[in-house]
This record gives structure tokens, C-alpha cells and sequence, in this order.
């Protein structure tokens, strides 16, 4: 079956891209919110702690998988075998980290369960893994409403999967965990069958040689460098014993990190393009990363004056118990902006071959991020994960873009 419409193209991706980044929003913000509202705020705590140890897990596992999968689909690699190739690498990591994790669980999420902290380990690697998989297969095809489709139906389910949670009367990490798994276990059924139909790539596993595994070696720093960089803080607000404090702001860092999902319809739509632009050099790449800017710059502009205006929304939905995420949302109302600065011209480096010059960014900004927050979290709380998150993704915003300039001069 043909994978891609060659007239999904310009602003017909776009809007696609806006309807899958748009699901996401609207389904991951009721989905978030719910659970923040029916669970105890340090439950909820340990929940972001477990997904934030879950997504370390989930870029390593993967071994730079996605990008792997983009490069091959632009090189007109047979997509069963590639679709083959990714499914191995994903089931087999994410099964090795989740073992790794639940084995290390006493020592780095006391407060949880073992068995919910497997679950939700296995549902946030290897399940999600799927079905995140799914939309990027339907990127790299240019097929962006395929990938509209797939956010959908796993967003749906995933707020069916809440909605029962909530009808048990649930309040507890450990009795999330479970529906949590079942949740995404069924969305990722689905979206198996999807890319069968559109892709003709069925569900098949098989060995995967260490020569493969290899390439996705820079991918890999990268991923786990940008993991690390943007959950770090959770975890370590729970470790000082700021439980309630971690759920607290776990929920402003949720809603900060969503609103730049609209923009990121722009970023999906584009990524095939920088691959290709970077093949014939990185001065076309950074020129349209440099045309992405002031879209990019004005979205986030408009975010977080919306963020900082509509803050006190949410402890007036959640509760007393999250006053304090108004200020946290207002301190953090800028980070959309930052972001949003920065990844054109990442995805620009990414797609001319210079993997390695974003890497070292990354590693910077990571180190510092973390250097940060051991200093100031155990004194200041949510404060200092804050001041730590804006001051590396700044560093890390004014990296790539001297980086990226550089390169495209030489």
C-alpha cells in the first residue's frame, strides 16, 4: 500500500500536524489534570518522579531509533524492514531498562510500589514506545494526518483509561499504575494495526546486529542528554523529601511543556525537510531554521503572556493544595519561548550531519542543569529547580544557534 500522499504538502502538513500536536494538548491536558485533581499531591509527586526515571529509560532503550528510522525512510529503505528493525530495539531496551529500574527501585523511588513502578516504567517505555514510534514512521512518510489519526485514538484511550481510575475512586500512584499500563497497552494494539494497513509493515520482531545498534550511538547521547535536562528536577525534589513540592510543580512544568505543542505541529511538519536541506549542506538547513524564528519567536510571545495571565486557573481547579503552582507556571511562563528558539535550529545541526555539535550543547547544558539543581533544590525547593531549568535551556537556546550560524558560514 502507498505510505504517503505526495499532495500532503506545505500548510496541508501543517494543519495535520496541528490536529496530532492539538489532540496531544487537549487529551494529555485533561488526562494530566485529572489525575493531579483525584490523586494526593505527594502521590502525585512520585508518579512525575517514576515518569521522569520512565523517560530517561525511554531514550536510552530506544538507541537513537527515531532518528534512524527517519534517515532510513529518506533513503528508501524498505519500510518493513526498518519498521522490523525499530520494533526489536525498542521491545528489547525498554525491557532491559524497566528490569534495570525496577532492581534499582529501593534506592531511587522508595515511596513507590515495585510493581506499580514496573508498570508504569514498562507502560511509558515499551508500550508508549509503539505508539510514539507509529506517528514518527507516519513523519517520515510525510503522512501527517496518519500521525493525527494515531494521536487521537491513544489520547482517547488514555483519558478512558483516567476516567476509570477515577470512577474506582483511585488517589494512590499504585492503583494508577495498572490502568495506566492497560491504557496504553490497548491504544498500542491499535496503532500496530494502523501502520499494517498503511504502511504494509506488520508487527515482527528479529535480531538486530551490534553494527546496527551503532549508528544510533550520537542519537542516543543526545536523547538522554535532553531527558536528563528536562526531568532531572522531579526526581530530585522527591529525593530531598519535597514530595508534594515535586507534584506541585511537576503539574506548572506539564502545562508549560504543553503549550508549546501547537508549535511543535511546525517542528513535525519540517523534520523531513532538514534532512534533506542538510544533505545539500548546512547553510540551507540554517536558513530555514532562520525563517522558522520569528514564528517561533511571536508564538512563544503569546504564550507566556497566556500562561502568566491564566496561572491562578489552576489551583482554582485542583485545589488549595496547588496555590503554589501559580508561581511556578508564571516563573516558567517563558520556557515555550526558549524552546521554541532553539529547535529549528537543533533540527538544523541534527539534519546536516552535525549531530556532534548539538551533542556538545546538550552536554553542557545538561551538566549545568544538573550542577544547579544539586545546589539549590536542597536549600530552595521548586525555586531552585526553576532558576536551574531557565538557565540551562538558555545556554543551551544561545548554543545552537552560534553553533548552527557557524557552520553554515563554513
Amino acid at each position: 500500500m502507498s505510505a504517503a500522499s505526495p499532495s500532503q504538502s506545505g500548510w496541508g502538513r501543517v494543519s495535520w500536524a496541528l490536529v496530532a500536536e492539538g489532540a496531544q494538548l487537549v487529551f494529555g491536558l485533561a488526562s494530566f489534570s485529572l489525575l493531579a485533581l483525584w490523586m494526593d499531591v505527594d502521590q502525585f509527586g512520585i508518579y512525575a518522579a517514576a515518569v521522569a526515571y520512565s523517560t530517561l529509560a525511554m531514550t536510552l532503550g530506544y538507541l537513537g531509533s527515531q532518528q534512524i528510522l527517519m534517515l532510513d525512510v529518506a533513503a528508501g529503505v524498505s519500510f518493513p524492514t526498518v519498521w522490523k528493525r525499530t520494533l526489536s530495539v525498542v521491545l528489547i531496551g525498554s525491557f532491559t531498562a524497566t528490569a534495570l529500574l525496577v532492581a534499582g527501585q529501593p534506592l531511587i523511588l522508595a515511596g513507590a510500589g515495585r510493581w506499580a513502578f514496573g508498570a508504569i516504567v514498562l507502560a511509558q517505555t515499551a508500550v508508549f514506545g509503539v505508539i510514539d514510534f507509529g506517528v514518527i514512521a507516519a513523519q517520515a512518510h510525510r503522512d501527517l494526518r496518519t500521525a493525527a489519526v494515531i494521536r487521537c485514538v491513544s489520547g482517547v484511550l488514555r483519558l478512558l483509561s483516567v476516567g476509570v481510575f477515577g470512577l474506582l475512586g483511585g488517589s494512590t500512584f499504585d492503583e494508577w499504575a495498572p490502568l495506566a499500563l492497560l491504557g496504553w497497552a490497548v491504544a498500542a494494539l491499535v496503532v500496530l494495526d494502523i501502520v499494517r494497513r498503511r504502511y504494509g509493515a506488520p508487527f515482527s520482531v528479529g535480531r538486530t546486529s551490534s553494527k546496527e545498534l551503532a549508528r544510533g550511538r550520537p542519537f542516543v547521547f543526545a536523547a538522554s542528554s535532553q531527558s536528563v535536562l528536562d526531568a532531572a528536577d522531579r526526581p530530585m525534589l522527591v529525593a530531598y523529601g519535597f514530595e508534594a513540592d515535586a507534584g506541585r510543580y511537576a503539574t506548572a512544568y506539564r502545562f508549560a511543556s504543553l503549550a508549546s505543542l501547537p508549535l511543535l505541529a511546525l517542528v513535525r511538519s519540517t523534520d523531513a525537510d532538514f534532512y534533506e536541506d542538510g544533505a545539500a549542506g548546512p547553510d540551507r538547513a540554517v536558513n530555514r531554521a532562520r525563517k522558522m524564528a520569528p514564528i517561533a519567536a511571536a508564538y512563544g510571545v503569546l504564550v507566556a503572556i497566556v500562561l502568566f495571565v491564566g496561572a491562578p486557573l489552576i489551583p482554582a481547579v485542583l485545589g488549595d493544595d496547588y496555590s503554589e503552582s501559580t508561581q511556578i507556571i508564571r516563573a516558567l511562563s517563558v520556557l515555550p519561548l526558549i524552546r521554541g528558539l532553539q529547535i529549528f535550529f537543533a533540527n538544523a545541526l541534527t539534519g546536516s550531519g552535525l549531530q556532534h555539535l548539538r551533542n556538545r550543547a546538550l552536554a553542557v547544558a545538561t551538566v549545568f542543569n544538573v550542577g544547579l539543581n544539586l545546589a539549590l533544590i536542597p536549600r530552595t525547593s521548586w525555586q531552585g529547580a526553576v532558576v536551574a531549568t531557565l538557565a540551562a535551556e538558555t545556554l543551551m537556546m544561545v548554543s545552537v544557534i552560534v553553533l548552527a550560524t557557524r557552520a553554515a558560514r563554513r
